[in-house]
């Protein structure tokens, strides 16, 4: 309340008195419970009379304990029968907000739906924002008048091409790839907001308000930015999703209720972070019994199992151990590296972090052996872990 005062007389200071009385005492009376759960809606282009959901997220506003927690909902989604994003070109927000609330278990408060040219205002207004393209990026659609180019490199982009960068969704991951450049640029655009001034804050307001469907008050908006000024802790939530033999994103029902727990507070975000593996035999000798023997040690030593294991031959044989860490968050690399000193105290793993761009070639090399062999990796994961025999 003290930050709402004093940015209450800051406004009193700059401008007059008649103009700000109202809206200054309409700011100190608002109050919003905490926490207030959010959906968050970009919305393609309409095309031929359909409308739908780009980007879902949800967020988990924690105000009292300065906390954002992000959970990206994948428009793929398999959700009763059809892809979630398809609700929205059904019934608009009220439908998908329904829909969303069945499946992850919480009242929402409130929503916000936004288009393309929002994004690229806030590209602009708080751009550039520095981003890595680890792979070349091409895709044309004359429909939606979208042109993506991008070669591996390191950009700094604004609203136009950052739009087109988090966009991008015809890679090897597909839907799952875009979630995390859109977490990174997420990320990097609310710290700019929060390090942002009141008059930045206000303005890109103005500019943005008449283009967004939302049921947020400028006021809540307000209070919720002056509740987080002084800092706040922001963390990332990966929904439970797996990757099926025939390209379907479907639930993954054993580690639904692990996600919702953390969206509903109960559980840290952090501390249940889904740390998924795919465990790959690389040793001369193949048999099925590789699954059933790791499944039981994994299961004993650190109490969850891998998401995927290939025995198969891939036709790579190699001495030694390797693991290719995908995640950019050093937190769970070095969870990672625990977790297999705990498990394999005779194997000595060279660790590579390809999310921090580390022999990203072997990485895509068993990702092509593995897709040659139609064992396609069930993203998103966070490391492909190799076996191979132990040297003599």
């Amino acid at each position: 309340m003290l930050l709402s005062v004093i940015i209450a007389l800051y406004f009193l200071f700059r401008y007059p008195i008649d103009l700000l009385a109202p809206y200054i005492s309409k700011l100190l009376s608002t109050t919003l419970k905490s926490p207030l759960y959010v959906l968050v809606v970009g919305r393609d282009k309409n095309i031929e009379g359909t409308t739908r959901s780009d980007v879902i997220v949800l967020i988990r506003l924690d105000h009292e304990n300065a906390h954002i927690g992000i959970a990206n909902i994948p428009r793929d989604l398999i959700w009763k029968g059809k892809k979630i994003n398809s609700y929205f070109a059904e019934g608009g927000v009220k439908l998908l907000k329904k829909e969303v609330e069945k499946l992850v278990g919480v009242a929402i408060d409130r929503y916000a739906v936004f288009d393309y040219e929002s994004f690229k205002i806030l590209g602009n207004e708080l751009g550039p924002i520095k981003v890595v393209v680890k792979e070349p990026m091409e895709y044309y659609d004359a429909v939606q008048d979208l042109k993506i180019n991008f070669s591996p490199g390191i950009y700094s982009l604004n609203g136009e091409q950052l739009l087109a960068y988090v966009r991008y969704r015809k890679g090897g991951l597909g839907d799952l790839d875009r979630i995390r450049r859109q977490k990174d640029v997420l990320r990097k655009l609310v710290s700019r907001l929060m390090n942002s001034g009141i008059e930045k804050i206000a303005q890109i307001y103005s500019k943005l308000s008449s283009k967004i469907e939302t049921n947020l008050s400028s006021y809540e908006l307000f209070y919720l930015a002056v509740k987080y000024k002084s800092g706040y802790k922001m963390e990332f939530l990966s929904f439970p999703s797996l990757l099926t033999d025939d390209g379907y994103l479907v639930i993954n029902q054993s580690r639904l209720p692990i996600f919702k727990k953390a969206l509903q507070g109960t559980e840290e975000f952090t501390k249940h972070e889904i740390i998924r593996v795919v465990l790959v035999n690389a040793k001369k000798r193949k048999t099925k019994m590789f699954q059933p023997i790791e499944e039981a040690r994994w299961k004993k030593l650190v109490g969850f199992t891998p998401v995927q294991y290939v025995w198969e031959e891939l036709g790579q044989h190699i001495i030694g151990s390797v693991a290719f860490v995908t995640s950019r968050d050093e937190k769970i690399c070095r969870k990672i590296e625990e977790i297999l000193k705990k498990l394999y105290t005779k194997r000595n793993f060279s660790i590579f972090w390809t999310g921090r761009l580390e022999r990203l070639d072997e990485y895509y090399h068993y990702i092509s052996l593995m897709s040659s062999a139609r064992k396609y990796p069930r993203y998103p994961i966070d490391a492909i872990v190799v076996l191979g025999d132990l040297p003599e």
